[in-house]
């Protein structure tokens, strides 16, 4: 794979940060809140996931050897770990099964078994592929509030990837179950919960917490599933407090 197509690097500094995003989410998910981060002290690495073409190998050990090759490739090794949605579950199999070891992580609106939504979405684009009507919709409702103009290019940005590339890693973040293996990870983590979120409740963010024992929660009050997007500079502020405590 030409990882030149799927990363984009930000800042010079000397702490690391790699962000995994949810399924069918461009990075231009990051962008808003990239703006408050002080990229002399940081180096950011935003990966594409849904150009990473598993080649029906639909699985996550698959996806992630695919993201591990690809920090690897780039001699990237993270100080810290951000994860939102599909992003946290690849987090967290990278920390359990490929023995990537950062500093502390941020576990952004996702859960330690699949979301139920999933389970929705795969017939729901069954139907209607193709149908830039129905994706926008989808996409929408992963937002509170969203601008038309950020909804059009995140939009077009979706109907620019493989549709049944998308579908095989939709399948592959549809059976894991984490619940009893995620109170081994010990290091430092940051959980983070948009309120209005239609993908995961806080019942579930909050089992994150009980189960990763050195974690803080916190909630976005005037966002839904994409809170790096909603309040982006409250977002910019708790992660790089969260990191300073650390570093």
């Amino acid at each position: 794979m030409d990882t030149r197509k799927v990363v984009h690097k930000y800042g010079n500094g000397k702490v690391r940060i790699a962000l995994f995003q949810g399924w069918g989410l461009p990075p231009f998910l990051w962008s808003k809140t990239l703006q408050f981060f002080d990229l002399n002290k940081f180096e950011i690495m935003t990966i594409d996931l849904g150009k990473i073409d598993l080649e029906q190998n639909c699985d996550l050990n698959s996806f992630c050897n695919r993201i591990n090759d690809i920090l690897t490739r780039n001699s990237f090794y993270p100080d810290f770990l951000f994860g939102h949605s599909m992003g946290a579950t690849i987090m967290i199999n990278l920390l359990l099964n490929f023995g990537v070891k950062p500093k502390g992580i941020v576990f952004i609106d996702s859960g330690l078994k699949p979301s139920v939504r999933n389970s929705e979405l795969m017939p729901l684009i069954n139907r209607n592929s193709g149908n830039i009507g129905t994706y926008r919709t989808i996409l929408r409702s992963f937002f509170r509030n969203i601008d038309f103009n950020d909804l059009e290019k995140i939009t077009d940005e979706f109907m620019q990837y493989n549709i049944d590339v998308l579908k095989c890693q939709l399948k592959a973040i549809s059976r894991y179950d984490f619940t009893g293996t995620a109170n081994i990870l010990t290091l430092p983590a940051l959980i983070i919960f948009g309120e209005y979120d239609k993908n995961r409740n806080f019942e579930e963010l909050q089992d994150v917490h009980i189960r990763i024992k050195n974690s803080t929660i916190a909630v976005f009050q005037n966002s839904a599933h994409c809170p790096m997007f909603e309040e982006p500079l409250k977002f910019a502020d708790i992660v790089q407090k969260f990191i300073n405590e650390i570093s």
